[in-house]
C-alpha cells in the first residue's frame, strides 16, 4: 500500500491532517480482511499510515529500509515529471546521485520474495508511490508512468500468490471509498445489455453506471454515463483509470455469424472485444468481471459459434482477474432490436417443452434476458469463487432467489 497524505517528501515529514484521518479510516478498510503480519518503509508517513491498523491488531511493525521511497536523483531535475517517465521506459536509466528504475525495483521486490515466504498468510506492505508501481511493473509490464500518476494517497493494490508465484493484482483501495458502487456495461444495446442498463440504474447500490455504446442508447437518467466508443480501438481509447478502479465490468456483447457477414467478423466480436475489455478491467483494477456467453460453450467443440465462445471463457480466466462470473444461458427470450427468424420458431417450441425439461435437462429451458440481467448483477455482488461458471439453470435460480 502506499502511504497517506504527508507534508513533505523528506524521511521525516509527517502525515497532514487529513492524512491522520486517512490512516483511521484504512485500518477501518481492512477489518474483514486478516492481516497478520505488517513490514513497512522507516519513513515516518509509512509507518503513520499503518499505525492505527497495528495497533488495533496488536501487530509489530517490521521496518525495512528497502521500502523507502526510490530517489530519482539527489540534485534539483528542471523537469522531474518528464525524467521520470523516461526512466519507466528505459529502467537503466540514471540520473545524477540516484538510482535506476531496475535498482529500485530489485530491492523492493526482493522484500515482496522474502515476504511470500513466510508463515504468515495476510500480510501489509506499506511503501511509497514510485517505488509501489516498479514493484508493480515488475510482476506485469503493462504499469508504468501513467499507472503511477494515477495512483492515490493512500492506495491499495492486492498481489496474490499460490505456491510463491505471483497469480493476480487487484487495486482495492477505490472499492472502500463512501460512494456507491460503479458499473461498466458493454454491450449495452442488446437484450440482456439493455435490460441490464436498466436494472443497474434503478439499483439504488450502484451510483454510476457506464455505457459502452457504439451509438446512442436514447436513455437519460443522472447515474448514467453513456461513452461512444470503437470497440477495435477500445484500449486506446480507455485510459481513464478511474472510471475501472473498484467496477463491476459486466460483457454482454454478442453477434451471430449471420449479422456479423463473417466468421472472422463474429470472433471479433465475440472473442476480441471480451478480450480487450478484460485486459482493461484488470489493468486499472475492476472488482471483477460478469460475461454472458452461450450454452455449450467449449474450447473443442465441434462447432465454430460454441468453439469461439469457449476460448473466450478459457482466455478471460487466464487473464488473472479478482473474479470473473460466466453465464451460459440457453435460448433468450425477449424483444429483440433485431428480428432472428430462426429463433421464432425455436421459441415457440421451447415453451411448449418447458415443462418437460426437468432435472438434468432444466439447463435447457429457454429463459428471460431480464433474468439473465437480474443474475448478473447478483452475481456480481457475491465475491467468491474467484472463477464461477453458470449454467442456464443455476442462472434461473440466482434470479429468482
Amino acid at each position: 500500500m502506499r502511504h497517506c497524505k504527508a507534508n513533505g517528501q523528506e524521511s521525516s515529514a509527517e502525515l497532514t491532517e487529513e492524512g491522520q484521518a486517512q490512516a483511521r479510516r484504512l485500518a477501518r478498510f481492512f477489518d474483514d480482511k486478516p492481516i497478520d503480519y505488517v513490514v513497512s518503509s522507516p519513513f515516518n508517513r509509512a509507518i503513520s499510515t499503518i499505525q492505527p491498523l497495528a495497533q488495533r491488531l496488536d501487530l509489530t511493525i517490521h521496518t525495512d529500509d528497502r521500502l523507502r521511497e526510490r530517489t530519482l536523483s539527489t540534485e534539483a531535475l528542471s523537469d522531474w515529471m518528464n525524467d521520470l517517465r523516461k526512466t519507466f521506459v528505459d529502467l537503466d536509466l540514471k540520473l545524477p546521485g540516484g538510482e535506476s528504475s531496475r535498482e529500485a525495483m530489485a530491492r523492493g521486490v526482493a522484500v515482496i520474495e522474502e515476504i511470500v515466504k513466510l508463515p504468515e498468510k495476510n500480510i501489509a506492505v506499506v511503501t511509497h508511490g514510485n517505488l509501489m508501481s516498479l514493484i508493480l511493473k515488475h510482476y506485469d509490464r503493462s504499469y508504468g508512468f501513467d499507472e503511477w500518476r494515477q495512483l492515490s494517497n493512500p492506495d491499495v493494490y492486492e498481489l496474490v500468490f499460490r505456491n510463491g508465484e505471483e497469480t493476480s493484482i487487484n487495486r482495492l483501495w477505490n472499492m472502500s471509498q463512501p460512494h456507491g458502487m460503479k458499473a461498466v456495461v458493454a454491450g449495452a444495446t442488446g437484450m440482456v445489455g439493455r435490460e441490464l442498463v436498466r436494472q443497474l440504474l434503478e439499483d439504488p447500490a450502484y451510483s454510476r453506471v457506464t455505457a459502452l455504446v457504439r451509438r446512442e442508447l436514447g436513455l437519460a437518467h443522472p447515474k448514467l454515463e453513456e461513452r461512444i466508443v470503437s470497440f477495435d480501438r477500445l484500449e486506446e481509447e480507455e485510459a481513464n483509470a478511474e472510471r475501472w478502479q473498484g467496477a463491476e465490468v459486466f460483457c454482454a456483447l454478442g453477434t451471430t455469424i449471420r449479422q456479423a457477414g463473417s466468421q472472422a467478423a463474429f470472433r471479433q466480436v465475440d472473442y476480441a472485444y471480451p478480450m480487450a475489455l478484460g485486459r482493461i478491467a484488470r489493468r486499472y483494477g475492476a472488482a471483477g468481471y460478469v460475461i454472458v456467453t452461450a450454452m455449450g460453450a467449449s474450447e473443442r467443440s465441434m462447432f465454430f459459434y460454441s468453439r469461439v465462445k469457449g476460448e473466450t471463457e478459457r482466455d478471460l480466466a487466464a487473464l488473472g482477474l479478482p473474479r470473473l462470473v460466466v453465464l451460459r444461458p440457453s435460448l433468450l427470450l425477449g424483444d429483440r432490436p433485431e428480428k432472428r427468424f430462426g429463433e421464432r420458431a425455436a421459441i415457440v417450441l421451447f415453451r411448449l417443452l418447458g415443462g418437460l425439461l426437468i432435472g438434468p435437462l432444466a439447463k435447457y429451458r429457454a429463459i428471460e434476458g431480464r433474468d439473465v440481467a437480474r443474475a448478473m448483477i447478483k452475481a456480481a455482488r457475491r465475491k467468491e469463487p474467484a472463477h464461477e461458471i453458470l449454467e442456464s439453470d443455476e442462472i434461473a435460480k440466482l434470479a429468482t432467489c
